[in-house]
């Protein structure tokens, strides 16, 4: 069990919050025990605002705003839901909005990039997904006007290091291009990447995750050569990855896409996954929001 007590951190409070489907709120004196399945057990130390804070909980269902929720609660007994919502968020255990698409309702993917992975990834998953989530017409680049599908998912395919490209893919989409998107690379060569699914309310955005592996680096400035835009950024030479790495990738980037129409969501879905171009071997990795970030935190 973990207690939730203190200040959460820089995390805010979402607007409209809901909470992992499948939660049971449980009030215990001066507690409140919330069980969101095996992975997620909290003790909240709640005082005499148990019963207060345990129905605001039990009625976030992504379907009433925050204003409405606190609606007749005491000024310290909203204090202590935002704090504890907030915790909630920072754990993935509450989300800011409604649930996605229900299971039924139609998906759309739409792959962007070039080369051999960007083909494997058309062939592959229009041969294996079902008809709720099916692929989109390929495309290189901002898609054209047409009628917006109930629920649009775009993946972008690389074979090489243009980060520039990454970050211009992670902006249009956060500007309101989709409802979900995903990165999956060979470009790397050592290594392969399918970065978490990106929600436009589940933060962290993929310009998060580029500045984590800038810190991460040996060599941080390349990272600023790599994102660089024009001529200055140099020509990438894309190269076709091994084709076990390439169907390892894919079957991930797959999983990831087919768990958008189940719920509870899985926290692999949200984390990034590394496998090793010369072994195979697989590694899970979270990924925090960055609250720096120009895009998706306080810049």
């Amino acid at each position: 069990m973990t207690e939730l007590t203190g200040n959460p951190g820089a995390e805010n409070r979402p607007a409209v919050p809901r909470l992992l489907a499948g939660s049971t709120v449980i009030e215990d004196g001066l507690v409140i025990h919330l069980i969101a399945g095996e992975d997620f057990r909290f003790t909240i130390q709640s005082g005499e605002s148990t019963t207060a804070v345990a129905r605001l909980l039990r009625q976030c269902r992504g379907d009433r705003p925050w204003s409405e929720l606190t609606a007749g609660l005491l000024p310290h007994e909203v204090e202590l839901a935002t704090r504890v919502v907030q915790r909630l968020l920072s754990e993935r255990v509450v989300f800011d909005g409604p649930a996605l698409p229900a299971p039924g309702k139609p998906w759309q993917i739409e792959i962007e990039g070039a080369g051999s992975l960007a083909e494997m990834a058309r062939t592959t998953w229009q041969a294996s997904l079902s008809p709720t989530l099916s692929p989109g017409p390929a495309t290189n680049g901002p898609s054209g006007a047409r009628e917006r599908p109930p629920a649009l998912v775009r993946v972008l395919v690389q074979q090489d290091l243009d980060y520039a490209r990454v970050l211009e893919f992670n902006r249009r989409q956060l500007a309101g291009a989709a409802d979900a998107w995903l990165w999956v690379t060979t470009g790397p060569l050592a290594r392969g990447y399918v970065s978490p699914v990106i929600l436009p309310r589940g933060r962290p955005c993929l310009e998060c995750l580029l500045r984590h592996f800038r810190r991460l680096s040996p060599a941080p400035q390349l990272y600023d050569a790599l994102s660089r835009t024009g001529p200055a950024g140099g020509e990438f030479v894309a190269a076709d990855p091994d084709p076990a790495l390439a169907r390892i990738l894919l079957e991930i980037a797959h999983w990831k896409l087919q768990r958008l129409k189940h719920e509870p969501a899985l926290s692999a879905q949200y984390a990034l996954h590394v496998v090793e171009a010369e072994n195979l071997e697989t590694a899970v990795h979270p990924v925090w929001l960055d609250p720096t970030c120009p895009e998706c935190g306080d810049g």
